[in-house]
């Protein structure tokens, strides 16, 4: 068909790039391609938890029954990259998700179209955007009482557009558009009018809509439009009305002309567009066909097109028969008429596969048609039976029911879509396919020479950028053949740089796939950089300072393979020639081929051509320096890079300053020494010969001079102990060597002309780095013969803002000088990148550090020449954000939260916090109890402990996570539902807990936040794994638990002790019982009315059978649980459950269980449930006031008529042990030195006598660790030795003399210090020899330590003796003020674990990242195995390892993982330098490493000794080494209170402890406050303490230490730290402990002291004075226990907030029984845990009582007689129930 000419058609425009998200996760517009061409349907039940605020409201609960819940929802909807866009999670929330994704999809249209988003700044580029739905917005605003400013512009239609506008400054016209459904068409049709009129030069349009609330579909439901099943059947003849549909799309428009000449791709063109109106019509909601036909004639009369040559309509289709019929019906008469059954107009549209997206329908089917005309084929749209009412065939239509070819027609393929609004508004828009693109021009490709480029990628974080890196790889392996051209140009001139940046240097695809591999696991690779700019984009950021170092960088082979690739180097290389061949008679590139012999001529003239040709290189690579720094020679070519000295004309000075300089070799020397300039000036004065010659750094300064007196110097220096090193020369520079040639230097500089440099060149050789002073004349014999300022320059440089500098020159040679400059001014964030490195490929060299610069920031010009190509450009880094409205307060059932649900989940608020947190308030009473029946423990209406994990597991999934699970589960105090509560449930990060207050009958004065009482805390983990082992057989476990126990038999136990009934309506069928495992078969009938799919009667049936395992017949203690390790759970909640419970004999009281369904299939699983008993509930919040203790010292009476011993052998050597043998013998002792122990079994000692065991504490060369081996040996020996003896009655007691080991100032104190750790230990063994151990002060004198030896009681640990007396060791509470508040983590810094893959390791890992730590490494022995391999590990171990690593880094960490023997200095300083890191600085180091190898005193050998000390000792001082004093923030070492208890066989391990105990002192005593040692009681169920034997447990717990969880031995870490303590020993004190060192840390039963009530007779007080007496006295009487005043404890404060542990609640009960003659039972806390509550309690008791008394005895006015407190007799079996 001809076209209509009379009206030309403006200028198309050209589509450039388009994006897209549709329901369900169509993210792209290829997945939604595939979907639509698959026939897909996106219709699904409404998304969990999206109307959850309606369906708890009663006021809207009845109406959502019976609203349409079906629809095409979109999946994470909630989720957002907000830290990508630069805003505050907090703002966030206040932002309507259509806002959001509309950011999103406006990034990615962009990068699809090739156009970097942060080019368009300042620009006049242009948004439009359609929306009509906003239904967050809406309620946000109408929440008044959480209205913030945020919500101005976040709820806003306008907020859309302007914000996108906002976010990429582009200042051209930005405006939201709403005509309802027509939205985007009328958005496009507008932004095409703005781009023809030259408003604007690019326009970004969009649509978008998601259904937030519920409120329009109430509404549409009640107009009939919607569909009851929520899916729209388009032209269908069961058309019932629309589905709606959540999504939105973005394409980007330019004119095409501009397309075409800018390069861009181009999807397709609009050729025209109007929108138009219904006008008045048969209602404003029905559809006006007459009026969409006018619309569609007069937009193709406009345009001049013939709708002939239009193959397909993209129509609105919304599947209501109204709308169907009116708009097939204007279709046909405008399309149809010429048609035949032969050339049908195809129609169709894509609402039967996403829904009806409302104001984003048009651009949705915009993308549609774009993406048919791409792929020449038009998808299906999606339906039953065509309606024949419509007569479609008869109009010349046709709808398009499979995968079809697009006709094409003369015009090539040629498309219209339609959009009609609910209010009337009509859009339509003509899309036609792409031109042809031009022929690419043929290049040779980078792949087929194997030539290097760099690949960039950026995110706004380095889990963006890592996560990109992945999506890429991805990408690359499903298109293989992408040339590596089209991706390099792709990533450089088509991407913006964000501020977190990596680049992969690659030559081939399987180079660049192992570069994505490894940046994307974080494995450290050579090809890959990645660092931190300052910015967002490359926009002002100036260049790195270049700097040209001097003379040493020369090596053989350099330059060599890049005259090869780089035509740039060997062009200034061979421009050289004629000047060099002139002066020296040689070429540059003779002398590169050549390789040598590097003289100093011909040393001093390549320097200066290897950088001017390396400068070259960096040029044409892109770069241009900030700043330019020279350094002696380099100072030439500084001059000439800056542009102030002709190039010519500086090599033909630097080629006669070179031959200079050969008259005076041979003749002198140069040496770095590590001091500064003026010190070694010192140093130097006097001397002729030396002088100080180049400040190279605030700690480094090379000297020049004579050989013999820089040989000299280095002698003297060494002496001192300070190594310094000769550099490789043998000419003097800058001394007076070089003063013979200073006229001929000068006369060389003569000829030369400086100009004004291009670029601020600091000066090396004047005392001002900054002067201008023109580069020639008597400048370059100043060079010559004065200091080289390099050190100042630098300096000068830093503080003119430079924090990125490129050494340009063979070999790095002044990088570690820049460096050192860098951290002595106070910016550890200067990097230093290099050009080349000796021996290394040097292109790849190059290219390798111009990804380190462009990764920090630096500007580069990219020159890679290819194609745009639609590698992924963004992996966003999503986080929920969301706030529900607050619902009503309900009366009756609910009261904020549904009972239905089994949750205590009720209104939501959110708290303006940092970070944020999320909170659920309700009211808790008997009437609306959660759970289905009543559950009383010992008389308290208890809440379940299923319930609260439900509340947790649903909290967290309220915020958008479909997965989670829940870790470190600690229940502080049970939740009792009476009397009334306030209960709040808390999510914070991943942090939630939940916390309850008692309602008072009058809160007009405000609510005190100490009111809470915090009962359950726990930690949300995402996506957990459940089920990675199956549950083995069920027959398999029964054969193995022969013992059947009946539920009748669990029942009567648990009503004996006072548990009366269970929450849910469970039977069990069967438990039978084994050793040490349980199997269980249950039924559940679980199925809330509202909540199918809550597990809380499964996890409480679960629980609670499992906990019958740590039960017996004759158990008599009441348990219930305070701790769970772990609980997660995967799909629906089975109906009938097996249930295998198993526990570690070691740890009686804790228990894990697996839970599978009838098939066997594993579907919950727990870990770590820890019971204990009622009057224990608290020990969980035992504070680390009661659990830390350090060491102090308090004297000791010395006997004065202790025995003196007969003989004594003084063994080991020591230097004192002469004279201590001659006052051995002033006292009558015949005391003789031997040099070992094997004297000891030639001796004829007795039981009268002595061994004194004396090492000397440090040989010569010794280094400390290796004494402190020999020093345990020795003591080992000698014990060994004494035992061997064979009748009891002739064996001495064996003591241990140590000297200063207590002030710790020394490393002989670090020798000495194992003595005091394996001397408790043989204490513990052999009480029967053992003496003790005495620490001499340096001030104590022979006579003193001799009068001891022998006279002091065996008890004792250790001793101390100084001019004072003699002290013992003691532990106590630390009471005293806090010194400081505990060390933050920084998020720029790295901090390293030790023994890091271990149990403890990880723990403390995670406790780092807890405390802000963005970047770990984790320090193993072996490792882990390479991240490619991560999904193949079979190793339960490792794979639990590899779990830990994963959650760390899904915390915000970057963790490092090496592999590496901690007690190997070199290997680790090899791993741990700075430049092998590639990490910011190391801030911190916990060193957790540690190996047992028990063994008896009398089998402990050297092995034993080797293989504990090693990682903990010798670890310990290479760390030590390397981070000396000072240079971290803290240093935390991991030792064991187990020597303090005296446990067997730890004679290795206690020395190795000690031995930490004693750095931790040396460090302190050299000025750092943070290093500590920690000795730790076991942690329950890690580390030591998961393998450590019962027995073992059990002798620690018999002397006095108990074992502590993870969560109080973290927080003791905290509280320790505020005050400072170089050690602290974290336990639990255990009752009837023995052990002297214990002495101070007695349990006392406060309770038992006399409780006065001021002689109360109760029976007398009238009963209006009687509550507030009562509450008077109760305040009292608690204050008394807790020792504080009464007015530090409110009376609506919890107790257990203010420390009452387990403890000081049974003395607590006792003081007030005894006060009011009334038994409190164990339980009195769970329902009244403050001082008002509990006198409420007691004045009811004691007013029954009295009114009792009144009316049965007639002596009413007596005291009630005293009664036991009966109540605890009663607990006598096992509660094990979960609640």
């Amino acid at each position: 068909m001809a076209e209509n000419v009379q009206n030309p058609p403006v200028e198309p425009l050209a589509v450039i790039g388009m994006s897209c998200r549709f329901a369900p996760d169509l993210d792209t517009p290829g997945r939604l391609w595939e979907f639509l061409r698959a026939g897909g349907s996106a219709v699904g039940e409404m998304p969990d938890r999206r109307w959850d605020p309606y369906v708890t409201d009663s006021r809207t609960r009845d109406i959502l029954r019976t609203t349409t819940r079906k629809g095409s929802f979109m999946r994470d909807i909630e989720g957002f990259d907000a830290e990508f866009f630069q805003i505050t999670p907090r703002e966030a929330e206040y932002i309507d998700p259509q806002q959001r994704i509309m950011l999103e999809l406006a990034w990615e249209a962009l990068c699809d179209a090739g156009l970097p988003p942060t080019s368009l700044a300042g620009t006049d580029a242009s948004v439009y955007v359609a929306a009509n739905s906003n239904d967050y917005g809406r309620r946000l605003l109408e929440d008044l009482d959480r209205t913030g400013a945020w919500a101005v512009n976040g709820t806003t239609f306008y907020g859309i557009a302007n914000r996108i506008s906002y976010f990429l400054d582009a200042h051209g016209p930005s405006m939201a558009v709403d005509t309802a459904c027509a939205g985007s068409l009328t958005a496009l049709h507008v932004a095409g009018q703005a781009l023809h009129r030259g408003e604007t030069s690019v326009a970004i349009v969009g649509g978008i809509n998601i259904m937030a609330s519920p409120a329009l579909v109430v509404a549409l439901d009640a107009a009939s439009a919607t569909s009851p099943d929520g899916r729209s059947k388009s032209f269908d003849k069961a058309a019932d009305g629309y589905g709606r549909g959540e999504g939105g799309g973005v394409v980007v428009l330019k004119r095409l002309s501009d397309a075409v000449r800018d390069g861009d791709p181009v999807h397709g063109l609009v050729l025209a567009s109007g929108v138009f109106q219904d006008g008045r019509s048969d209602g404003m909601m029905a559809p006006n066909g007459s009026a969409q036909q006018r619309m569609l004639e007069e937009i193709y009369r406009r345009s001049g097109i013939d709708p002939g040559t239009v193959q397909y309509v993209e129509a609105h289709g919304t599947g209501t028969q109204l709308g169907d019929a009116a708009e097939a019906q204007a279709i046909g008469n405008v399309f149809g008429p010429g048609r035949d059954g032969d050339n049908p107009l195809l129609i169709g549209t894509l609402k039967p596969n996403v829904g009806h997206v409302e104001a984003a329908s048009g651009i949705a089917g915009v993308i549609k048609v774009l993406l048919g005309m791409r792929h020449g084929e038009l998808p299906p749209s999606p339906h039953e039976e065509p309606d024949p009412g419509l007569g479609l065939e008869a109009r010349g239509l046709r709808l398009v029911a499979e995968p079809t070819p697009w006709p094409r027609g003369e015009h090539g393929m040629r498309a219209g879509v339609s959009s009609y609004g609910v209010g009337g508004s009509i859009a339509h828009a003509v899309l036609q396919q792409a031109p042809p693109r031009p022929d690419r021009t043929e290049r040779p490709a980078a792949a087929a020479t194997g030539r290097p480029q760099v690949f960039p990628l950026s995110a706004a974080s380095e889990q963006g950028v890592r996560g990109l890196a992945g999506s890429v790889a991805a990408w690359l392996r499903a298109h293989p053949e992408t040339a590596l051209d089209d991706l390099a140009h792709t990533f450089t001139a088509r991407r913006s740089h964000l501020s977190r940046r990596a680049a992969v240097v690659a030559g081939t695809t399987e180079e660049l796939l192992g570069g994505l591999d490894a940046l994307a696991g974080g494995e450290k690779s050579p090809a890959v950089a990645l660092a931190s700019a300052s910015g967002f984009g490359d926009g002002g950021a100036a260049g790195p300072a270049w700097v040209f170092s001097g003379h040493g960088a020369q090596w053989s082979g350099m330059g060599r393979e890049l005259l090869t690739t780089e035509p740039v180097f060997a062009q200034v290389i061979d421009e050289l020639a004629p000047v060099f061949s002139e002066e020296l008679g040689w070429t540059p590139r003779e002398a590169i081929e050549a390789g040598g012999p590097w003289t100093v001529v011909r040393t001093q003239a390549m320097t200066f051509a290897m950088q001017v040709a390396l400068a070259e290189v960096w040029s044409d690579l892109g770069l241009r320096p900030g700043a330019i720094i020279g350094h002696s020679v380099g100072e030439i070519a500084a001059a000439a890079v800056a542009g102030s000295l002709d190039r010519a004309e500086a090599a033909r000075f630097a080629c006669r300053r070179a031959r200079a300089l050969g008259k005076i070799a041979g003749r002198g020397a140069m040496a770095m020494v590590p001091m500064a300039f003026a010190d070694v000036e010192q140093r130097v004065a006097g001397r002729d010969a030396v002088v100080a010659a180049i400040a190279a750094s605030p700690l480094s300064t090379v000297v020049s001079g004579d050989t013999a007196a820089v040989e000299a110097l280095l002698a003297d220096l060494e002496a001192d102990g300070i190594q310094a090193r000769r550099v490789n020369t043998d000419v003097a520079f800058h001394s007076p060597h070089v003063q013979e040639i200073l006229d001929e230097v000068r006369q060389a500089a003569a000829a030369l002309r400086a100009g004004t440099p291009r670029v601020t060149l600091y000066s090396t050789a004047l005392a001002d780095p900054r002067s201008d002073a023109p580069r020639e004349g008597e400048y370059w014999a100043t060079n010559l013969a004065d200091p080289v300022r390099f050190h100042q320059a630098v300096r000068a440089a830093l503080d003119d803002g430079t924090r990125v500098f490129l050494e340009v020159s063979s070999h790095p040679v002044v990088a570690h000088s820049i460096t050192e400059t860098a951290l002595d001014a106070g910016v550890p964030d200067a990097h230093v990148a290099i050009t080349l490195r000796r021996e290394q490929p040097e292109q790849r060299t190059v290219l390798a550090n111009l990804a380190r610069l462009h990764s920090l920031g630096t500007p580069v010009t990219w020159s890679y020449d290819g194609d745009l190509v639609d590698v992924p450009a963004v992996r966003w880094q999503h986080k929920p954000y969301w706030i529900f409205p607050d619902t009503a307060p309900e009366q009756g059932a609910g009261l904020g939260h549904d009972p239905q649900t089994h949750t205590l989940i009720g209104a939501r608020t959110t708290v303006a916090s940092a970070p944020v947190q999320r909170v659920w308030q309700t009211e808790l009473h008997m009437e609306n109890r959660p759970y289905a029946q009543s559950h009383k423990v010992v008389g308290v209406e208890t809440v379940p402990a299923s319930v609260v994990l439900n509340s947790f597991i649903t909290a967290a999934t309220n915020e958008g996570e479909r997965a989670c699970g829940l870790r470190d589960i600690v229940f502080r105090i049970p939740l009792a539902a009476h009397p009334t509560r306030v209960v709040q449930v808390v999510l914070e990060q991943d942090k939630v807990r939940i916390a309850s207050r008692i309602k008072r009958d009058q809160e007009s004065g405000g609510v005190r936040d100490d009111e809470w009482l915090t009962h359950t805390t726990a930690t949300v983990v995402h996506e957990p794994e459940v089920g990675a082992r199956p549950m083995e057989d069920p027959d398999v476990i029964r054969a193995r638990c022969p013992v059947s126990w009946t539920w009748a038999k669990v029942d009567g136990i648990f009503r004996t002790m006072g548990v009366d009934g269970y929450t849910f309506p469970w039977v069990v069928e069967e438990l039978l019982r084994g050793e040490d495992e349980q199997f269980s078969t249950i039924t559940v009938d679980h199925t809330p009315k509202l909540h199918p799919s809550s597990w809380t009667a499964v996890v409480d049936a679960a629980l609670t059978a499992s906990g019958v395992l740590v039960m017996d017949e004759n158990s008599n203690v009441l348990r219930t649980c305070s701790h769970l390790e772990s609980l997660s759970f995967v799909g629906p909640p089975p109906p009938r459950i097996h249930v295998h419970t198993v526990r570690d004999p070691r740890t009686p009281d804790t228990i894990s269980m697996t839970v599978a369904d009838e098939s066997g299939a594993v579907v919950c699983e727990a870990r770590g449930l820890r019971y204990v008993k009622v009057q224990d509930i608290g020990s969980g919040a035992v504070g680390p006031r009661d659990l830390v203790h350090e060491l102090a010292w308090e004297p000791v009476e010395v006997p004065a008529d202790a025995p003196v011993p007969s003989q004594a052998l003084v063994v080991g050597g020591a230097a004192g042990g002469p004279a201590l043998v001659e006052a051995l013998t002033a006292r009558g002792v015949r005391a003789r030195a031997v040099p070992d122990a094997t004297a000891i079994g030639d001796a004829s000692l007795t039981c009268a006598d002595v061994v004194v065991v004396a090492p000397e504490a440090l040989l010569p060369g010794e280094a400390p660790e290796q004494a402190a081996r020999r020093c345990a040996q020795l003591l080992v020996d000698a014990v060994q030795q004494v035992a061997a003896v064979p009748d009891e009655r002739r064996r001495p007691r064996v003591w241990a003399l140590t000297r200063e080991v207590r002030a710790g100032a020394t490393e002989a104190a670090l020798a000495h210090a194992p003595l005091w750790g394996a001397g408790r230990i043989v204490a513990g063994e052999r009480p029967d020899l053992w003496g003790g151990v005495i620490d001499v002060a340096e001030n104590a004198v022979p006579q003193q330590v001799a009068s001891l030896i022998g006279a002091l009681p065996h008890t004792e640990d250790v001793l101390s003796l100084d001019s004072e007396g003699v002290t013992a060791a003691r532990l106590r509470q630390v009471a005293r003020p806090a010194e400081r508040e505990p060390v933050d983590c920084r998020p720029d810094g790295t901090y390293l674990v030790t023994g890091g893959l271990g149990a403890l390791g990880l723990e403390a890992a995670r406790h780092l990242v807890e405390q802000g730590a963005r970047r770990l490494v984790l320090i193993g022995r072996r490792g882990l195995p390479s991240r490619s391999r991560w999904d193949q590990v079979d190793d339960p171990a490792v794979a639990a390892q590899i779990a830990e690593v994963v959650a760390l880094e899904a915390a915000g960490a970057t963790v490092r993982v090496l592999s590496l023997d901690i007690s190997d200095a070199e290997a680790t300083a090899r791993a741990l330098d700075p430049g092998a890191l590639d990490m910011p600085p190391v801030r911190g180091i916990v060193h957790c490493a540690g190996v047992v190898s028990d063994a008896l005193v009398e089998k402990t050998g050297a092995a034993n000794l080797d293989t504990t000390m090693g990682p903990k000792a010798d670890g310990a001082m290479v760390l030590h080494r390397l981070f000396p004093a000072g240079t971290l923030d803290f240093f935390t070492m991991f030792s064991s209170c187990g020597q303090l208890a005296r446990l067997t066989g730890q004679v290795s391990y206690a020395s190795a402890n000690s031995f930490l105990d004693a750095l931790a002192a040396l460090r302190r005593s050299r000025g750092e406050t943070g290093t500590t040692s920690f000795a730790w009681a076991q942690w329950i169920g890690r580390g030591m303490g998961e393998t450590t034997g019962r027995a073992t447990i059990l002798e620690a717990e018999s002397r006095g230490l108990g074992g502590i969880t993870v969560s109080e031995a973290l927080r003791s870490w905290a509280y320790a730290d505020r005050f400072a303590l170089p050690y602290a020993a974290v336990m639990r004190v255990m009752p009837d402990h023995t052990l002297p060192v214990f002495s101070h840390l007695s349990v006392t039963d406060a309770g038992a002291q006399s409780a006065d009530a001021g002689g109360v007779d109760w029976a007398t007080v009238p009963a209006g004075e009687l509550p507030e007496l009562v509450l008077k006295v109760t305040h009292e009487q608690v204050a008394a226990e807790l020792n504080l005043a009464v007015d530090d404890i409110a009376i609506d404060q919890p107790l257990l907030e203010l420390g009452v542990d387990s403890v000081l609640t049974v003395a607590l009960r006792v003081r007030l029984h005894r006060c009011f003659a009334v038994d409190l039972p164990p339980t009195i806390l769970w329902s009244n845990p403050t001082v008002r509550a509990l006198a409420e309690f007691l004045a009811a008791e004691v007013g029954g009582a009295t009114a009792d008394a009144e009316e049965t005895d007639p002596v009413a006015g007596l005291p009630a007689p005293q009664q036991g407190s009966g109540t605890a007799e009663q607990l006598d079996a096992v509660a094990a129930a979960a609640g």
